[in-house]
């Protein structure tokens, strides 16, 4: 075979095109992906969660949820903070954040509230795929995405459970405000808009009014904000931005949060820690602040003046310094103290140098 025909074959095979799947496909997959998931999590379990006119619940937990939904139906909107028949015979303090409470008794308000309350988890579960196919589409490709939302649909996790029909418990909201703050976080860093901040900071705070330990995703977070302003510090990075960023999403998430203190006991210690973390980058960005404008006014307060030595300084004994009319680099260094708004008090240096140019002399 000649070079010629090798080489017209490799041209043709190159010249191949490859074809590019549509734009529609990936949305139709995930879509698919959600109903699939929804019915995995319903079908199965269906017949042993509704008999009859009657929702039997999984679990225990499930079933003390739904009596706080019990009473929030009758006292709506108002949680109940103390169970007199949870501990007999004193009671307890009711130990759950209202959120899941109010998720279905509000529109238990229009339909039944126990079947609302039974397919909430795999409605929640089957949107979460929503959040991790955008993470993945963000950070890698769109087949990732899908094929990650594939393996939380069908691995049989501790998601796979907890977001099952039936199943009423805080975990799926868990699992579902914490995808989608990761998500809005990630897009605060792709695209620096407002409403990604808004988001995020809405997603955190319905995360941290879900459950108590809400700690969990807020102590990961704050590592991965005071370890990227470690990164930008140490590359003479702008920090500012980046410090008011995480304080709108952690503040806001925090004030959704802070309600919260008023319907369970103990809750004060970890909203004051999530309180002080919540402040901490707007701190961390003021002081990198005053930091770079004590730098800007040593920089104003530091003149460089070239010509006769002494001439330019304004100090007459100088002038023989280096010698008649030799040129000189005179630098004043002035206190930052007297920089601050008293201009006559530059008037008198704090120290002044007279480097010598041309005839290589060193400090006067």
């Amino acid at each position: 075979m000649s070079r010629k025909t090798k080489a017209s074959k490799k041209k043709k095979k190159q010249q191949v095109p490859v074809r590019k799947i549509p734009n529609w496909v990936y949305p139709t997959v995930l879509i698919g992906l959600i109903v699939g998931c929804f019915l995995l999590r319903t079908l199965p379990g269906w017949n042993k969660v509704f008999v009859d006119d009657l929702v039997l619940f999984r679990g225990t937990d499930p079933w003390y949820h739904m009596r706080l939904v019990d009473n929030m139906m009758v006292n709506f909107p108002w949680p109940l903070e103390w169970d007199m028949v949870a501990l007999f015979p004193e009671g307890m303090n009711v130990g759950y954040f209202p959120l899941l409470s109010w998720m279905i008794a509000i529109p238990g308000q229009i339909f039944n509230y126990e079947v609302v309350g039974a397919l909430l988890p795999p409605i929640l579960g089957a949107l979460t795929l929503i959040p991790i196919y955008f993470i993945c589409k963000i950070l890698w490709k769109d087949w990732v995405g899908l094929v990650a939302c594939t393996f939380a649909m069908i691995l049989p996790t501790e998601f796979f459970h907890r977001s099952l029909v039936g199943f009423t418990d805080h975990h799926i909201l868990e699992i579902f405000f914490m995808a989608c703050t990761i998500l809005f976080l990630i897009l605060i860093q792709k695209d620096n808009r407002l409403r990604w901040k808004i988001l995020g900071g809405v997603s955190l705070g319905l995360y941290l009014s879900s459950w108590i330990g809400g700690l969990l995703l807020v102590l990961p977070i704050w590592l991965w904000f005071f370890g990227t302003f470690l990164y930008k510090h140490r590359k003479h990075e702008e920090v500012r931005p980046f410090c008011m960023d995480l304080f709108i999403v952690l503040g806001l998430g925090f004030l959704i949060y802070l309600p919260n203190i008023f319907f369970i006991k103990g809750t004060p210690p970890f909203a004051l820690a999530t309180g002080i973390i919540a402040v901490s980058p707007i701190v961390l960005g003021r002081g990198e602040l005053a930091k770079e404008g004590g730098e800007s006014l040593v920089e104003d307060a530091i003149s460089l003046h070239t010509g006769p030595v002494g001439e330019r300084a304004g100090d007459p004994g100088l002038s023989g310094a280096g010698g008649p009319g030799d040129d000189a680099v005179i630098v004043v260094a002035y206190p930052v103290a007297a920089c601050q708004g008293q201009h006559e008090a530059l008037v008198q240096p704090a120290r002044v140098a007279v480097v010598d140019v041309l005839d290589g002399g060193g400090l006067a």
